[in-house]
Order: C-alpha cells, then structure tokens, then sequence
C-alpha cells in the first residue's frame, strides 16, 4: 500500500514538473504572476513560454503589454505584430499597437493598423475614436470629423 501511495504521489509530482515546462504551463505562471502585479517575473515567464513555443500569440501580447507599460515601444510594437501574425487578434491588440506605433511616430502606420482593425472588427467603436484622433493629430479635420461619428454611432 505505501509503494502505491508514493508512485502516485511521484507521478503526480513529475506531472507538475511536467507541464511547469511546457510552453503552457509557462504561460500560466506569467499570468499568475501578471494578475498580483509582478510584471518582472511574469515577463520572464512568457519568455520562457516563447522559447518553447515562438507563435504563442498571448504570450507575444503581454510581452507587449509590459513594454507598452515600461515605454519600450519599439519592443511592445514587435511583440505585438508577432501576436497578430499568430493569429491571436482581439481588436484590443490592434488599438495597442497603433498606440505604440503613434507614440515612435510613425501615424501613417498607426492609421494603417486603425483601417486593418476596421476591417476586422467594423462595430468596435474604440476604432474609430484612435482613428480620429490620429486624423485630428494630422489637421485632417474631415476624417477626424467622420471617424468621431462613426464612434458616437456605435458607442451605446
């Protein structure tokens, strides 16, 4: 009876150890770490879930996320195009990244990735505030004006 007892608790046991080193099982503590607010070690987390899984989207945009959030936006932009390019795209994503792209400068992409959101998502009113702002920004007031618009339409 003991022998059986301490397999099954061994098994269990290396089980833990298991999925602790599994891309997943990385994601998982980053989260745990991410929601009491230790970005540090939840950062290291979805490193390691990247070096076991390099399309990983979720772990991709909560990298970019704790760039955004340390100003880092050359960074908090790659890890962002790459969680798009592994398909994980909640229209949040897109609105970060045109934020991270407004704040290097770079509108016209920002402008870009508001228009491919759009396409998307054309009832995400969020959308269309970021694009009128961003056209407001250039002193293209008729955009801006129709972009805001469609934000008050669709905002409830």
């Amino acid at each position: 009876m003991k022998t059986i007892f301490l397999v099954v608790l061994l098994t269990l046991a290396l089980s833990a150890t298991a999925l602790s080193q599994t891309a997943e099982g990385h994601l998982e503590k980053g989260h745990s770490f991410w929601t009491r607010g230790k970005q540090l070690q939840a950062e290291g987390q979805y490193l390691r879930a990247l070096e076991l899984n390099p399309q990983l989207g979720v772990a991709h945009a909560r990298l970019g996320e704790i760039y955004q959030g340390r100003r880092h936006y050359a960074e908090a932009v790659a890890h962002y195009r790459k969680a798009l390019d592994g398909q994980f795209n909640p229209p949040e994503i897109y609105t970060r990244l045109a934020l991270c792209l407004q704040k290097r400068g770079h509108i016209d992409q920002a402008i870009e990735t508001y228009h491919v959101l759009i396409t998307m998502y054309p009832r995400f009113p969020e959308a269309y505030l970021g694009l009128g702002g961003l056209y407001d920004a250039q002193g293209n007031k008729q955009m801006a004006e129709e972009a805001y618009a469609r934000y008050r339409l669709l905002k409830p």
